[in-house]
């Protein structure tokens, strides 16, 4: 996978890639304060802000522990 930002880096700005993509320039934006990255079939991949348990870890995302706290 090639990380989105380096992708794009062949457009001289957002908005001629986002010409080039069909993509909205503000979701080309987004995508890369996100640090997306584009696999070889050219889905993007986002890492998500949660968290499931691994190996037996006890560990909740926030919106998990938000919910629990009523709020």
């Amino acid at each position: 996978m090639i990380n989105l930002k380096r992708h794009l880096s062949k457009y001289k700005s957002l908005y001629e890639a986002s010409k080039a993509t069909g993509i909205h320039a503000q979701q080309l934006a987004r995508w890369i304060k996100a640090g997306a990255l584009i696999d070889k079939d050219g889905q993007v991949w986002i890492k998500s802000k949660g968290r499931l348990p691994v190996n037996g870890e006890q560990v909740l995302s926030v919106r998990l522990e938000k919910m629990e706290e009523g709020k």
